[in-house]
């Protein structure tokens, strides 16, 4: 990204190379968040964006909140542009995630924040509660309708049959896929 310019950007291949880039960080994102987690957090906001909503990322999303945790810790708040200033956060799955783990994420919350200092935390923690408590309701409405709680279900926007339509974000495009 730092090689791209209007003069890259629309070039074909420069963009389809960046995008095998970025498909393979996001399938090795599990290896890439243990063995580089600083240099992650150095990575451009829109670039940790892309990241984190890349459709090839396979590993727990407790990973990808501590990736980007992480990334908040050494950048601070984005510059409040589409999204707000959590807007990488609104990228965590968190419907994917167990009870007893957003339940942790409920009580961090509610005891004043993942982090100390003056990293916004007031307004991250606002932004993690909202998506729990969404991501707590849904989960709660997969199992008042079927009895269980399947993430495939979420994954696939289908709950008995009847289509059901996901949160979407500023942009209007599904926010978990």
């Amino acid at each position: 990204d730092r090689l791209a310019n209007t003069l890259h950007r629309s070039n074909e291949a420069f963009l389809c190379a960046r995008e095998e880039f970025l498909a393979f960080a996001a399938t090795n994102i599990e290896t890439l968040a243990a063995a580089h987690r600083e240099e992650l957090a150095l990575l451009p906001s829109d670039v940790m964006d892309e990241l984190v909503k890349h459709q090839a990322v396979p590993c727990s999303e407790t990973v990808v909140y501590d990736m980007v945790h992480r990334w908040y810790e050494v950048n601070g708040p984005e510059d409040g542009g589409r999204g707000g200033p959590f807007r990488i956060l609104r990228h965590v799955r968190f419907p994917l995630m167990t009870s007893d783990e957003l339940s942790s994420f409920a009580s961090l919350t509610s005891l004043g924040g993942t982090w100390s200092g003056s990293l916004a935390a007031a307004g991250w923690n606002k932004a993690l509660g909202d998506l729990v408590r969404e991501a707590t309701e849904y989960q709660r409405d997969c199992q008042s309708m079927l009895g269980i709680y399947d993430p495939s279900i979420f994954i696939d926007g289908v709950l008995d049959g009847k289509l059901r339509v996901p949160s979407t974000d500023s942009e209007g495009t599904l926010r978990f896929r």
